[in-house]
């Protein structure tokens, strides 16, 4: 009888086991004959998503990252919805958020020690959007579709609760941070393979197109285009960073990164990174010590001279528009129509501010008529490219106010912990020169903090920023 009972005890068991695999079976079957298939595939996803997120955080953040700065657009499409499409980084980021509160359910208030800091400014900056949104949405003051493209940048900042829930060790952020450069210099070779080819490898940013400086294009020339611009400059000034404060161990990786990444910034020819990546060298140098600075001064001109001999005999023309767009900056200043066109829109913005400034022209609105580019370039009409100018005119004055507030935290915060004896200097400073490039340097060309880019960029340095405070890893981390 004791074997009998023992062996049914075995069956059972193995029964037991086989539960799961036969009820998701009879799901998928019945999502099989009601839901097209990409559906049932996407919950299938979804499913394999879930348990790998459960247990490998880190790989999971890096996917979202990767889909947030369009490296896999190609591969995942948009999820059909309504007539339109939802991203699948706006879907995964909240699905991960929740994965992880359950997870350390019991450690939520420690882990999310990082966040701390930025709490009241960042409340009152995402209360500020909601509001906006939601009086644009009940009088209908904008199409519901521009006003929820718009409200979507602001859920980005979700990014900053997941990082510090799925990267909450030392281990995890230095394998985070591996992974980020191995994600940036992937994002600088597809760079240079949409510029040499003309094919459109990442989908968000606009498509590759024929260089125009001071109004003329450069034959032969295609500028290519990233959401992941920021922290492809951001792995570069890395790497000076290393140099300039004797921490570089990792001389090879360095050697064969840095000529990529620097062609993919070339090849971006946007101007504001430019200048922000030169400012970074020169910012070193009041920190660096002067033996360090000046082996990497050596390393950094070698690397410069090199990329530019190889891409000269490949692609010549591309020497002679770097050049030129280099130094076509202060006639673009004087009587550019780029710039012309900026001064415009912003005259246009605060217009709108002026006639209604604690709430502006809302989410979605439209700051100004239609013009001759809102026949190729739907937003036209609704697209600031200044990130202050847009958020005073979207939000109104109180939005500014926070976001001011907000910035300056982000200020003081980096750079403190960046001049912390405690913290890797070359990581602390490349979270620094983020936030500084992101929030002034091109932010009066770009709408860093109202763009999805932008703000998981910024979320990114911030979090690494206040995660090498917490961890105190002195040493340790700036190992590529």
């Amino acid at each position: 009888m004791e074997f009998n009972r023992l062996g049914w005890q075995d069956q059972d068991r193995k029964f037991g086991q086989f539960l799961p695999i036969l009820f998701l079976a009879f799901i998928l079957g019945i999502l099989a004959a009601v839901f097209p298939w990409w559906f049932v595939l996407a919950f299938c996803f979804l499913i394999f998503f879930g348990i790998v997120s459960w247990f490998a955080p880190v790989f999971s953040v890096i996917f979202v990252l990767a889909l947030q700065f369009g490296v896999l657009s190609k591969i995942i499409p948009r999820i059909p919805l309504g007539g339109g499409g939802l991203n699948p980084e706006d879907l995964a980021v909240p699905i991960l958020l929740l994965i992880y509160a359950i997870k350390n359910y019991g450690s939520l208030i420690a882990k999310l020690d990082p966040l701390v800091k930025y709490i009241k400014p960042l409340s009152l900056f995402l209360v500020c959007a909601v509001i906006s949104a939601v009086v644009a949405l009940v009088y209908k003051t904008a199409p519901t579709k521009d006003v929820l493209n718009e409200i979507r940048p602001f859920f980005t900042w979700l990014l900053f609760p997941l990082l510090c829930l799925a990267i909450d060790n030392e281990r995890r952020l230095s394998f985070f941070l591996k992974a980020l450069f191995i994600l940036s210099t992937v994002i600088a070779v597809g760079m240079l393979v949409q510029s040499f080819t003309g094919y459109q490898i990442f989908e968000k940013g606009q498509e590759v197109r024929d260089l125009y400086t001071l109004g003329g294009s450069t034959r032969g020339v295609k500028r290519s285009e990233t959401a992941g611009q920021f922290l492809m400059a951001g792995a570069l000034v890395f790497i000076f960073s290393q140099y300039a404060f004797g921490r570089m161990n990792k001389f090879l990786v360095a050697l064969i990164a840095t000529p990529i990444l620097v062609g993919g910034i070339a090849v971006g020819f946007g101007r504001g990174l430019w200048l922000s990546v030169l400012l970074s060298i020169f910012i070193l140098g009041f920190y660096a010590k002067p033996v360090n600075y000046i082996k990497f001064a050596i390393f950094a001109c070698v690397v410069f001279v090199l990329s530019a001999t190889a891409v000269s005999a490949y692609k010549p023309d591309y020497v002679e528009a770097v050049i030129a767009r280099f130094t076509s900056v202060a006639e673009e200043v004087d009587s550019g129509s780029s710039l012309g066109r900026r001064k415009e829109e912003n005259l246009y913005a605060l217009e709108r501010v002026y006639d209604n400034p604690i709430l502006g022209v809302g989410l979605g609105g439209q700051f100004k008529p239609f013009g001759r580019e809102s026949l190729t370039w739907e937003n036209e009409s609704r697209y600031i490219h200044n990130s202050y100018v847009r958020i005073v005119a979207k939000l109104g004055v109180p939005g500014l106010l926070t976001a001011i507030w907000l910035v300056c935290v982000f200020w003081l915060r980096t750079y403190r912990i960046f001049r912390d004896n405690s913290v890797d200097p070359a990581i602390g400073f490349t979270c620094f020169w983020i936030i500084v490039t992101t929030t002034l340097l091109t932010a009066a060309t770009q709408p860093n903090l109202a763009a999805q880019n932008g703000v998981a960029t910024i979320v990114i340095a911030l979090f690494v920023a206040e995660r090498l405070r917490h961890e105190k890893c002195h040493g340790k981390m700036s190992r590529v």
